[in-house]
């Protein structure tokens, strides 16, 4: 009897160790599809990112040529001066956008330092409230350190 028991035991076991290899190889298999789906979507973003990035740089490439052209033109100037006009523009632009950025939104957001600290504060003040609340609300004699 003890024999035909050990074989049931094995048969047991042998098909808990199938199922869970199943299971595994199963895991592995979607894991590696998803892993393969999701790195093909990724890269296709970051294609269309960097594409999107090109054509941005050329337009404004394109734009500051054809300031360069129109400043050249109606201000009879040479086309190293109207060049430097331009670049001082566009930087003028660009150091406009940078501060509206800053003060318009990025000034909303709070240091992460004063945060913390101010966040520990809270905790210390509620958890210094509520032991001195626990302590008071102790009998007589009950508090540590006392008779």
């Amino acid at each position: 009897m003890g024999k035909r028991r050990d074989d049931w035991v094995d048969v047991f076991q042998a098909v808990g160790e199938a199922v869970f290899a199943v299971l595994r190889a199963e895991w592995e298999v979607l894991r590696q599809q998803w892993l393969q789906r999701s790195l093909r979507r990724a890269a296709t973003a970051a294609a269309l990112f960097f594409a999107a990035a090109c054509f941005f740089l050329a337009l404004v490439a394109l734009m500051v040529a054809a300031a360069v052209q129109l400043v050249e033109h109606f201000t009879e100037l040479a086309p190293w001066q109207a060049t430097l006009a331009v670049a001082a523009a566009v930087l003028a632009v660009i150091l406009a956008l940078a501060s509206v950025a800053y003060f318009g939104f990025l000034r909303r957001f709070e240091n992460p330092a004063v945060l913390a600290r101010t966040r520990l504060d809270d905790h210390l003040a509620w958890w210094r409230e509520r032991l001195v609340r626990d302590d008071a609300a102790l009998p007589e004699g009950d508090h540590d350190g006392e008779p």
